[in-house]
């Protein structure tokens, strides 16, 4: 008796009378499984308190994540302009003395640019000059 008679099992008569058959169309029909992400009902409930993080199973997650209606800032009238001031240091980082302070101003709407070096961060007319010709130089405001 050769090794491969001796491990395989007897074929049953129903194997026996569909041998040149293919498999039957029950036998070919896929088997859902169920999803193994699936979360518990305690999960799905804190999950949607915040909905943070993206799960892939939330249907809100899934929609807030579509690319057909993306959020993009509309060309609305503004009433009046909108500025960014903010002070930023130039120089070596590992010695504070040696750094130089410098007001950056920006524009919301057409995105300009100002960078004025000052001697220091706090108030001086130098500074404030060159802000209103800034403004002037957008028209935001007409020149006295």
């Amino acid at each position: 008796m050769s090794p491969d008679e001796a491990v395989r099992p007897e074929p049953e008569s129903e194997e026996l009378e569909n041998e040149g058959e293919g498999p039957t169309a029950e036998e070919r029909r896929p088997r859902k499984m169920a999803d193994p992400q699936r979360p518990r009902k305690e999960e799905v409930e804190a999950h949607e308190m915040t909905h943070v993080p993206y799960r892939n199973w939330c249907e809100v997650c899934v929609q807030g994540r579509g690319k057909s209606m993306p959020h993009r800032r509309g060309q609305q009238e503004r009433g009046l302009p909108e500025l960014h001031f903010d002070y930023m240091f130039v120089g070596p980082r590992d010695l504070p003395g040696q750094t130089k302070a410098c007001l950056v101003i920006r524009e919301a709407a057409t995105k300009m640019c100002l960078a004025i070096m000052v001697p220091a961060k706090g108030k001086d007319s130098y500074v404030a000059d060159r802000a209103v010709a800034f403004l002037e130089e957008l028209g935001c405001i007409n020149g006295a």
